[in-house]
């Protein structure tokens, strides 16, 4: 009697049950021994599904590097840099397992991997004070990778305009999206985190949207990147003032993070129905009692080179 090789399982087994759950090296080297492989390894369902398999690695800014953290203060060193990118840089977005960086020297848009090491360049937006990048989706109907980035415009002699444009991701050039001429809808465009507060105050990604939410406001800025249109949703909380609240995606549904105004206790809310908006308090966390953790050691290795060859002197 034989053992089972992998020449005996359908390909949809050896695909969706084996090589989704292998590392991105490992799966790199798996594309060249097949063309099937390399096939079916190559679409976004199978992408998006692998990267959900992945142990998740938190990506940090380190002295105008990146970085990911791999988990433990004591780790030698506790935090990777990521290559090749330009030490300078600025996370501006991210989306399922996808960096949109800018490089501050050469003026340059990447988009990147960090799982894998690598990244691509994005011939829009420039880099210019008034744009600034809104988030990085898959648009579901095409499958395709966009970013979405907004500019603020001179219409006439001292009066500007929030415009709001798509790019996307292997393209040559961004497309402008039409606002509507509803009041409503371009004040939630004015609303939208800009510059570093883009990448501080990122959408959750639900239902084909992206969610934003509006600063002082007890509300939440939808938008749909299907009908490329805004919409208001009810917020879990009345608290218009408290500007730390996080939105984020908890397996399928919208969860909203809220701190009391005195900062001892932690409200988690899920959105249990998403077509009715009715939210439900999941968690209330004490932060007064937990422990500070250790401070994490993450000076980039030149700084911590630097400190050995001092104290060696």
């Amino acid at each position: 009697m034989t053992g089972t090789v992998l020449d005996d399982l359908p390909e949809e087994i050896v695909v969706g049950n084996i090589l989704v759950l292998l590392p991105p090296k490992d799966v790199g080297r798996c594309r060249a021994v097949r063309a099937s492989w390399l096939s079916a390894t190559s679409t976004p369902e199978f992408m998006l599904n692998h990267h959900r398999h992945q142990p998740s690695l938190p990506v940090i800014e380190l002295e105008n590097h990146l970085g990911v953290f791999r988990g433990s203060a004591d780790a030698r060193p506790p935090c990777q840099l990521l290559s090749p990118f330009h030490p300078f840089v600025r996370i501006h977005a991210a989306g399922d397992g996808f960096l949109v960086v800018s490089q501050l020297v050469s003026s340059r848009f990447l988009v990147c991997n960090p799982a894998i090491h690598q990244n691509a360049s994005l011939p829009q937006p420039e880099i210019r004070p008034s744009n600034a990048v809104l988030a990085i989706y898959r648009h579901n109907p095409t499958g395709e990778y966009r970013v979405l980035w907004s500019s603020l415009v001179e219409v006439d002699c001292g009066r500007h305009e929030t415009t709001l444009h798509a790019l996307t991701v292997g393209g040559r050039q961004s497309r402008n999206i039409t606002v509507s001429s509803s009041s409503l809808q371009h004040e939630l465009l004015e609303a939208l985190p800009r510059d570093r507060h883009s990448a501080k105050y990122p959408p959750a990604h639900l239902c084909g949207n992206l969610h934003w939410m509006w600063m002082f406001r007890a509300q939440i800025i939808v938008f749909d990147t299907v009908a490329e249109s805004f919409r208001l949703m009810r917020s879990a909380t009345t608290d218009s003032h408290n500007c730390l609240h996080k939105l984020f995606d908890v397996e399928g549904k919208l969860a909203l993070c809220s701190p009391d105004s005195c900062f001892q206790y932690m409200g988690v809310w899920m959105m249990d129905d998403y077509v009715a908006e009715i939210w439900d308090l999941e968690y209330r966390i004490d932060v007064s009692s937990m422990e500070a953790s250790r401070p994490l050691n993450l000076a980039s290795p030149n700084k911590k080179k630097e400190k050995e060859n001092r104290s060696q002197n």
